[in-house]
């Protein structure tokens, strides 16, 4: 039963702190959106995203699903 506590504990606790760093957009909403995509990127430390956010002619987020 410990060990299971202290297998949960951290997720649940630093899981919370995670979701709140983000940082919001608040800017027009975007004229088009694709989700669930197969996006390869060419930036090294992110080589793969699920979502692209267009607005006008500017691609303004490459990004995860639930961010964009």
């Amino acid at each position: 039963m410990v060990n299971r506590f202290l297998a949960v504990f951290p997720a649940a606790v630093l899981l919370p702190f995670a979701t709140a760093c983000g940082v919001q957009y608040s800017g027009p909403p975007a004229d088009l959106v694709v989700v669930n995509a197969h996006v390869v990127t060419i930036d090294k430390a992110n080589p793969r995203a699920e979502a692209v956010a267009v607005i006008g002619e500017e691609i303004v987020a490459v990004t995860t699903n639930r961010a964009v």
